[in-house]
Formats: structure tokens, sequence, C-alpha cells
């Protein structure tokens, strides 16, 4: 049981005198007691720590209260703050096995609101306010512990409404209960006993105004239940109406903008009259540039305002970012009649942004000129443009800059402060050289006045949670006198050195690792002379700051008379908790290392491309006796930065990619700038990937990122031709093409078109060789199209070479068949180029890329038959959080077996897989279930559901099981990412090989029962798809394509997820061609003949006749 503070057994002594830990008393009436009895109840009902924390008693004795209610209503009669009340009322039994009967508990609250309420209303209303942080809400939009009690009283009580967020939760789920409209919210969540009709119909529209004003989330029950509450007639249109086009003002969310959205343009309808008068409102709706609104709201008022008001309407929607919407509104233009005078020249200048990017849109304001008559006079001759006037300029590239030396400056505390709050800007969770001035300033201010440092840290302000702040977290921890962190050799050696440093500030009169140059390199001189300071001062060398000055030291900068001056010191090493390591001595170890230093490691393709990775990465002899502890440096991927190894060049890529969570934009853009003040011009990877960082979306990263790319290239850093599409993104695949396009032509204008225009036709040559092109590829060529003109008029002026114009990939995508929004802009883009030959790409396969698709050793067991049959349906998405999911039906077992997706990340981890158990015959959608796990048993040579397995028992993977795993690769999103994991786990542990999951897929494409799966479901499509996900396992998962394209021949008409199959298959045609010409594996698919001699020009059989021709 829980013990009572010492404040609490005071009180409770009082309580008992004055009678209030009676029952049956009348609490309204008792006595408060004495001046001095009411200054020791107040004493300890005004604190949180009515228990002493951590105490515990064996047994009840004159301290237990058995009712702990009596202190909210003493609390309550005292005057005491209602939010502290109602704290009270939620305190804790001091027995936490005790309970309570509900009744008890509501009657309870009633009083205390009975007394708070006789005070005054607005105490009232504070004591209800108390109750919306007690974390009882089981969801998002389901009801609160007390939201029933709040309800009612405040209808009984006829208060204000709360202009609170979760209150309106509250109501929203009473009334979405009780008007059966509960929308997207979990069943289980959905309020069992709402409060009448009467209590929740009274104010209801005072409700709906309420929630338009707090623009709180309305993706839950509020939509639908406002629209039966109308039918109902609970509130009037016009209600409803007003409170919309205020919350389009209030809400944050997208999602929430859409459902106001919804409602306005689908329910209520707005008219024409209505349009124009709340004009205003809707214009500022449609500004953010959300596409629903514009396609809802937007068009509708382009139809609806007079000519003058129109150029105002289309500024507004000029923010909406999709093709889609953009087209719509150009047909809505053609809609109306030709306006008057100038307007509608006005309005296609308004929208012509729109055609540079999207040829789609182009077309149609070309369409829409015609229709209004703004053609110009086509036989005048264009103007030319000069160099003079081109928008985007092609300079001469700059020469080689040359690295200046560090200069922290004198350490003050306006110096320290200054560097301090640069670190406080923008995003500095890496070492980089504001990081190593802070520190170098911060120890020298240390050693001579440490409190200046303590006082300026503890006025610093950020939140420590979310954002880490290399160097100013370490200090921080030392000014609150803090102990360092312990010694991880995991973490990366820049962090480990700044943790002992900063954990002993102002110890050691040097920092070994402070760099010389502003690249960070550190000079063996400097390095030299530091050692013998701290020999002098008779320190030791911190273990982590030397091993982090050898590595980042600068190969150039021996010389014999350092050498000499290095081997007459002596000084031990000192480990983070300061303990010293005699065996080591430090000047040894730099020697050691001058002749034997970590070399950059190189780089090779994991897969196709899917990463790169280290190959021959060891940690010199010269450390091994150092690095028993510091394991990290240069052996583990993270640990390769460039604050670690600042002459490194590709090399640092895969730790950048794995700080970085796989995504490049999650890269610092100080590390950018970093990487701008490097010694040697940028190698491809560093290069191009710090070019298509451009496109991230944070506004103040992304200004510092485009100042580190213009400063490389005015530093002679960043050369034409050297960026390489190999290593874009990390991973050798474009991850946002148009946006990172888009980004370039923000660039050009920094004067880094030269190295901009030939990585814009490496990223159409990329398209061309493609078997499917990204959506957003259109934006690369409408960004070359923008571009042309520029590179046409350098090449006339002598700036640029005329093969500049010979853009083989926008040619070759160009040459596509199809009209896709790339291949119409590629086209486009032409029309701004002289004639060229066309250039065809063509993917070709090659020794490298053969074994990295097709690697040896992996297993091929046989098939273990467990007479499973398996359907797929599409399940409501409280059962399934992809909406999709598998039925087993297993022999001798009359219980059917759901698999949903969330289960799909553990399939390769305990070799059985968790069901949910249904009833016989039941479709799929019961939600009353038991759970099960399906496992194979080798005893009886059967897959079996028990509730579990003894993880010894399950050895193998069944015919069952392998269906299973192959069909969640199906699943979309984080579903399918946890699918993948199992299924390459599975595969290389040896359970799952070609002939397995060849018998899967024709258990999946191809039932006993003759059912196919439904491409909604599992579509053959998606499980196609991963494979390009999951690189190195096409020797045990080709079977899918083939399996798919035997299902599909089977079929009198070609299902509609044949494209995507045929889509993959064209892709890895060289590697499946050339795996069957070595035997690896059938060289004939069962069914593609047959496919491709169908009649007809539909894109699955024109698929499928170059898939024989690409596998002959």
């Amino acid at each position: 049981m829980r013990e009572l503070s010492q404040e609490a057994k005071a009180a409770l002594v009082v309580l008992r005198e004055l009678g209030w830990t009676g029952a049956a008393a009348d609490v309204a009436t008792l006595p408060l007691g004495d001046a001095t009895q009411r200054r020791i109840v107040r004493a300890a009902l005004s604190r949180n720590g009515w228990y002493q924390l951590g105490s515990e008693v064996e047994e009840p004795d004159e301290n237990t209260l058995e009712n702990t209610d009596i202190l909210a209503m003493y609390a309550a009669r005292l005057g005491l703050p209602g939010a502290r009340v109602a704290s009270l009322l939620l305190l804790p039994n001091q027995d936490p096995n005790a309970s309570r009967p509900q009744e008890e508990v509501e009657q309870a609250w009633r009083v205390t609101a009975d007394l708070m309420a006789a005070r005054s209303p607005a105490a009232e209303a504070d004591f209800l306010q108390g109750f919306w942080g007690d974390f009882g809400r089981s969801s998002t939009f389901g009801a609160s512990r007390h939201a029933a009690l709040i309800l009612q009283r405040i209808h009984d009580s006829a208060l204000d409404l709360p202009d609170t967020v979760e209150y309106t939760k509250d109501f929203w789920a009473h009334v979405g209960a009780r008007l059966d409209a509960v929308g997207k919210v979990y069943p289980w969540d959905v309020v069992k006993e709402p409060l009448p009709e009467a209590v929740l119909r009274a104010r209801f529209s005072e409700h709906v105004r309420l929630t338009g004003q707090l623009g709180v989330q309305v993706t839950g029950p509020f939509a639908t239940a406002v629209v039966e509450a109308m039918r109902r007639g609970w509130v009037p249109r016009q209600e409803v109406l007003d409170a919309a086009l205020v919350a389009m003002d209030t809400a944050v969310r997208p999602a929430d903008r859409k459902v106001w959205t919804t409602l306005l343009s689908d329910d209520l309808v707005m008219t024409a009259p209505e349009l124009q008068a709340h004009r205003d409102r809707i214009i500022a709706s449609l500004s953010v540039g959300d596409a629903p609104v514009v396609e809802a709201l937007g068009i509708p008022l382009i139809l609806a305002v007079e000519d003058p008001d129109l150029p105002e309407a289309l500024l507004a929607v000029t923010a909406a970012a999709t093709l889609k919407a953009r087209k719509a509104v150009v047909a809505a233009l053609r809609k109306r009649s030709v306006p008057a005078g100038e307007v509608g020249r006005e309005c296609v200048q308004i929208l012509e942004p729109w055609g540079q990017e999207h040829a789609p849109v182009a077309v149609a304001l070309e369409s829409l000129r015609g229709a209004w008559g703004l053609l110009d006079d086509p036989e005048a001759d264009p103007e030319p443009q000069d160099e003079e006037s081109a928008e985007f300029a092609w300079p001469a590239t700059p020469p080689l800059w040359s690295v200046p030396r560090t200069d922290f400056g004198e350490p003050t505390l306006a110096a320290l402060s200054e560097v301090a709050a640069s670190l406080l800007r923008g995003n500095h969770e890496v070492t980089d050289l504001a990081t190593e001035r802070f520190l170098s300033l911060a120890n020298r201010m240390a050693r001579v006045d440490p409190d200046q440092v303590r006082g300026l840290m503890r006025s610093l302000s950020w939140n420590r949670e979310m954002e880490y702040r290399a160097g100013l977290e370490e200090v921080a921890d030392w000014a609150a006198s803090k102990s360092p962190n312990p010694d991880s050799d995991l973490d990366p050696l820049d962090f480990r050195r700044t943790v002992q440093v900063a954990g002993h500030l102002g110890l050691s009169p040097v920092i070994l690792s402070e760099p010389s140059w502003d690249d960070l390199r550190v000079d063996l001189a400097d390095l030299t002379a530091r050692l013998e300071e701290l020999q002098a001062a008779g320190m030791a060398a911190f273990e982590a700051d030397l091993v982090l000055a050898l590595t980042r030291l600068e190969p150039a900068s021996d010389a014999p008379e350092l050498r000499a001056r290095l081997a007459a010191l002596d000084l031990p090493l000192m480990a983070w908790d300061r303990e010293v390591r005699s065996e080591s001595r430090a000047a040894a170890v730099v020697l050691e290392y001058v002749d034997d230093p970590v070399q950059e490691v190189v780089l090779t393709p994991a897969h196709r491309r899917e990463a790169w990775v280290w190959s021959g990465a060891e940690v010199p002899a010269s450390l091994r006796s150092v690095t028993q502890r510091l394991k990290g440096a240069g052996s583990i991927v993270k640990q390769g930065t460039l604050a670690v190894y600042p002459s490194w060049g590709d090399a640092v890529g895969p730790a950048m990619a794995w700080l970085a969570n796989e995504d490049p934009e999650n890269v610092p853009a100080a590390t950018w700038q970093q990487v701008a003040r490097r010694k040697a011009p940028l190698t491809p990877g560093l290069a191009i990937n710090l070019l298509s960082g451009l496109r991230r979306s944070d506004q103040g990263e992304r200004e510092v990122h485009f100042d580190a790319a213009k400063l490389a290239w005015e530093r002679g850093l960043l050369r034409p031709g050297v960026p390489s599409l190999e290593y874009i993104d990390w991973v050798g695949t474009p991850l946002r093409p148009g946006a990172t396009a888009t980004s370039w032509v923000d660039a050009a204008e920094d004067g880094l078109l030269p190295v901009l225009w030939p990585l814009l036709d490496q990223l159409c040559a990329w398209a061309a060789a493609s078997s499917r092109m990204p959506r957003d590829l259109g934006e690369v060529a409408a960004a070359m199209r923008r571009l042309a003109p520029s590179v046409v008029s350098a090449v006339h002026s002598g700036a640029a070479e005329a093969s500049d114009l010979a853009v083989p990939g926008l040619r070759a995508l160009a040459a596509r068949s199809g009209k896709s929004q790339a291949i119409l802009a590629a086209r486009e883009a032409l029309k701004t180029l002289p004639d060229a030959p066309s250039v065809a790409v063509v993917p070709a396969v090659n020794a490298q890329r053969f074994a990295a698709d097709w690697p040896e050793g992996i297993a091929d067991p046989p098939v273990l038959e467990d007479g499973a049959l398996i359907s797929g349906v599409d399940a409501p998405w409280f059962i399934s959080s992809s909406k999709s999911a598998m039925i087993l039906d297993l022999p001798g077992d009359d219980h059917r077996y759901r698999v949903s997706a969330n289960v799909a990340h553990r399939l390769g981890h305990d070799l059985s897989c968790r069901v949910d158990r249904l009833d016989p015959g039941s479709d799929g959608s019961q939600t009353d279930t038991y759970k099960d796990e399906l496992g194979w048993d080798q005893e009886s040579r059967r897959l079996l559901a028990r509730q579990a397995w003894n993880r010894d028992e399950l050895t193998d993977y069944s015919q069952g099981l392998c269906a299973i795993a192959v069909g969640t690769l199906a699943y979309p999103g984080e579903w399918g990412d946890g699918a993948r994991r199992s299924v390459r786990n599975l595969v290389t542990e040896g359970f799952l090989g070609a002939t397995r999951v060849q018998g899967a897929a024709r258990l999946l494409f191809n039932p006993a029962d003759g059912v196919a799966f439904h491409a909604d479901s599992l579509s053959p499509a998606r499980m196609a798809g991963s494979l390009a996900k999951l690189p190195g396992l096409l020797p045990a998962l080709w079977p899918i394509l083939t399996e798919a394209v035997r299902a599909a021949s089977g079929q009198e008409k070609a299902p509609r997820w044949l494209n995507g199959v045929l889509d993959v298959a064209l892709d890895l045609a060289p590697v499946l061609a050339e795996a069957a010409r070595r035997g690896l594996m059938p060289a004939d698919w069962p069914g593609l003949a047959e496919l491709a001699a169908r009649p007809g020009k539909s894109a699955a059989l024109t698929k499928a006749r170059a898939l024989v021709e690409a596998l002959a």
C-alpha cells in the first residue's frame, strides 16, 4: 500500500477531528476547522505529494484513508482552484488493488461538482476543465472518462461551452454514437450509452460554431454527425455553412480542411450567389494550396465570379501543386465565356508558370489562348535571345580555392555567446566548424572563469528532448554538474571526443583534435605542440581526442623534425572516466599512425545499387592498441563521417545515409556547409548528393543548403561532369526526381547551370531506360524546357560547347511511345533545341550487375505440403490496417484463420504466424476472435493452430506459411516494408527458396477453388513490385513473375494487375535472360507466348510481346 507523506498524515489527523472521514456525513455542512487546521490541510492538498514517493506500507494503519473523495470535497469547500479539486478527485486509492463501484465514483463526482457550483459558475467551469488532462481517452475520437458527466453538467447548469479541443471531442463522440454516425472511429471506442437526444440537441448549433472556431480535428465522427443532424432538423443549414467558412481559416491540418470542404461542396452544395458572397473567405482558403479545396471550391468559384474578379481567384489557386488540380482549373476557364478586355490575357499570364512545369498544362493553356483569341501571329519571327537577355547564366568554372587556417579568436563571453547562438539556429546535430569553435572557446574560458561559462549555458534554452545540438548539449551537462555519459564504442568518434572534453571542461589546456584548417584537418605540427603543452602541464591525453586528431591528420604535414619532437615525449592516455592507461603512450601512437594511417575505404554497390557499402574497412595496426575500446574508428559505417575523416570523399556516404535514417533530406544543411569547406574538389557521390538534397522542404535548412552549393561552386569544388547519378541519394536511384529538378532550376539562378544541365539529361536517360517512370518525372523535362533557351544562348556566345545541346537522354525520353506527362514534357522541351539524332538508351546486363542481382549460395529447400487453402479478402480498416487480409482453411480443422497486415514483420523471426481464429464459414469480417499461432508440427507433419508454441518445436516452414509470407509482399506502405524484411530473413536463413516460392505463388494465383485474388486485396503486381525492393533475392523470388504470367494467361481477359507484373519483368529481363542462359531458371515462361499471341493493342499485350523479345 502507498504510504502517505508527512503533510498528508498531519492533514488526515485534522480531517478526522473535524468528522470528515465519516462516510455518512453531509459534506456541505461539515466544519472546515479553525485557521490553523485549515492551513495544515491546505498545505497537504495544495501540493502534488499526498503519497510518499516510492514508499509502501505492508498493512492498513492509522494513516489509511479508505475514501479519498473527501479530499476533493474539502478542497472544494476550502476554496482551492478547480483544477486542483479535480486532481484530488482523480487521486488513486491508497490500496492499488482496491476497487469501487462506478455508481459510487460518479456520485462523489456530482457531490464535488455541486460544491464547486455553490461557490460560483466560474469555479464550476474551472473544475470541469480539470478533467481533460487525465488521459482517460482511449483514442483520438473516443470519449474521455468523465465525458458524460461533464456534458450533462454543462447542460444542466447552462454553463458557457468550454473553448477547448478536448471538450469538442467528447461532444462529438456522444453525438456520433446517438445519431449512429460515428465515421472512422474504432468500433470499441464508440460510446455505448450516449447522452439523451434532448441534451445533445439543445445547444447543437453552438457546438458546431465552437468546432469551427477552434479548428479542431474533424476527421472522426464530426462530418457524418453534422450531416445527419441537419437531416433531422437539429441545426439550420446556414449555421453549418457559417461555421464551415470560419473553419476553413482556423483548420491547421489539410485533412481537416478537406472535411470542411466536402461539407461545403457536397453536403451544403454552395450556390453561385453564396460563392460570390463569401468570395474573400474562399480565396483565403484557396491560397493555402490544398488540391481538394481548389477542386471542390476553387473551380466553382472560377465559374461563378464576374470577369473583373477572375484574376484574383486565379491568383489564389496558383498555389495548387497537383497536376490534376491545375488541369481542372484550365478546363474550368474553357467553360467560361471569353472575358472582356485584357482580363483574358491577364488570366493566361497568371497561369503561365504552370505551363513551364507541366507539358499537359502548357498544351491546355495553348488551347485556351486559341479559344479566347489570344494566339500570337504565327508568321512573326521570334526575336533572337542574346547572352545578356538569357534567364540563366553559364559562367566559367571557378578555380580551386585554398582552405584558410582556423582562427577561433580570443575566449570572451561575447564570442562564446555568438557561436552558441549560431548553434541554436538551424540544425546542428553533427560536428562542424561552429561546434569546434564553441568547444575551443568554452574549454579555454572554463580554465580561467568556469562560472561565466556556466552562467551562459544556464541562460540558453532549447528543446533538448527533440533537438540535439552537438557541443552545446555536452557543455550544458557539464554546467549542470552532470557526470559525463559512459563511453560507448557504438557512438561516432567525434561525439565521444566531445563527451570526454566537455565532461571535463577546462581540465586540459588544449583540445588535440581542434582543427588547424576550416575543413577540420589537423596539422601534425599543431598536434605535436599540443602534446608538448599537455606534458608540460603534467596531463594525460584523452583517448578519443587523440584518435580523432589522428583521423583528421593532414598526411602532407609530416616532417622529420616533428618526429624527433614526438619521440622525446612521454605522456599516457586517459579514458573518459579519467582512468590513466599507463600501457599506451600518446606520442608513440602518433608516430605509429603517421606510418600506418587509416585508408579511405572503397564503396561497392549492394545488390542493384539499393545502397552503397564499405569494402575492406580495417582498423590499421597503429591504432589497435587504442581501439580495443575505440572499436568504431575505421571499421563501423556510422563512424565514417566528414567530422572524423575530413579528407575522405564518397566513403562518407554510408554514414550520411545512416545518420539521416535513409532519407537524404534529413542530412543537416550544416553538414553540406562543411562539405563546401573541403580542400579537394567534390567526388561524384558528394557532388550529386549536395545537389539532390537541395529539394528539401524546410525553408531554413533549404537556404543554408543552397548557400553551401553556391559556395562549393564559387570555390571550385563543384565541377561540371563530376556528379554521378550512380550515387544519387546514396542509393543510385532518384527518390524524388521531380522535386530535385525543380530545386535545380532555382539553383541555376546561382550560376550552377553548367553542372546541372547534364545531370537533368542523365535523369531523362535513366527514365528512358526504365519500364515504369515516376509520376513526377515530367518536372525534369519541364526544367530542361525552361533552361534550354539559356543553354542555346550560351552555346551561341561560346560559353558552352555545342555538345551540350546533344541531350541524348532528353531525346530518348521524347522518342518513347505514349502520352505520359514526362514524354509530353520532353517533346515540348525539344522544341526549344536544335535538331539532333535521337539516341537510344538500351539497358544491358554485365557481370557486376548479374552477380549483384543473382548472387550464389541461396538455398532451395523442398516443399512441405500441408494442404492449406488460401483466399484473399478486403478487410475493414479496424481489422487490418492495410485493408487486406488472407483467410486460411486447414485440412481437418473446421475453423478458418485470418492473417492481417499487422503480423507481416514477425513472419521471418519466429517461424510461426499470429492469426485470428474465425468461426466455421466466416466471410473474414468477424471482429470477436481469438488469437492463435500457426506453426509446422514436425512430429505430426501438419500445419496446426495453437495458442502458443515452444520455439524449439518450430524448425521449418510449410507450404501454407510460405504462401502467407509471399502474399504479404502485396501489403502497402509500412506493412509491406515489414513483409519484405521477413521474406529477406526467410530466404537468408534457408527457409524460402525458388521451389517453395513457386508453390506458394501457384497457391495464391491459381487457388484450388478457382477463385483468384482480386487486385484490390492482394495484387500480384504489388508482390512483383517488391522484387525491386529486395535486391539479391531474385534466385528465390523469380517464380512470382512466372506464376503471375501463368495465372493471367488462364483468364479470358488480361487482368488489370498484369501491367505491373510485366513492368517489373521487363526491367529485370536482361538478368532473367542471362539466368536462363546459365540454366539457373527455365527459359520458357508458361502462358507468356499465349498472351503475346493474343490479338489487340492493349498495353499488357504490347508489354508481353516486348518481354518475349527481351528474353529471347
